[in-house]
């Protein structure tokens, strides 16, 4: 009966190991890579819409892009700005998550979209800044693997 329950423990402590193994391995996998960081700058003067100022809105719009090689796979995408916090926005370059495809704060950032070229994976994303007296600051991460 001793050796049953060894041979029970000492596999199940197997399996952990390896479970953990393969974690760890996973995670050596992964890597994050930063767009260029942007500064959307203040309107200077209401502006209710999300359509730039290049074409003929109010917001202030930033583009931000990652390029990854072609064969990556991507496994999450974070939309990063100072914009909200406590009572006005984080400093400059203090960047927090940002619901990518949502409006909050006087901002939004476009829902990424994904392609594929001859050469590489493209992420990108326009990041619009409706605040009449904030510059804000904006960034995307990409993990991949």
């Amino acid at each position: 009966m001793k050796t049953k329950i060894l041979l029970v423990a000492g596999f199940a402590a197997a399996s952990m190991l390896l479970l953990c193994a393969n974690q760890v391995v996973l995670g050596q996998n992964k890597k994050t890579t930063e767009s260029n960081i942007a500064t959307a700058a203040k309107t200077g003067r209401n502006c209710d819409d999300n359509k730039c100022s290049s074409v003929g809105g109010c917001a202030s719009c930033v583009e931000l892009l990652v390029s990854l090689p072609r064969e990556a796979h991507v496994d999450d995408i974070q939309c990063m700005s100072n914009a909200g916090g406590q009572g006005g926005d984080y400093p400059h370059m203090d960047f927090h998550p940002y619901k990518c495809g949502a409006d909050s704060w006087w901002s939004f950032f476009d829902a990424p979209v994904t392609t594929k070229t001859a050469d590489n994976t493209v992420i990108k994303t326009t990041f619009h800044n409706r605040s009449d007296n904030r510059d804000r600051d904006a960034k995307l991460v990409v993990t991949w693997h």
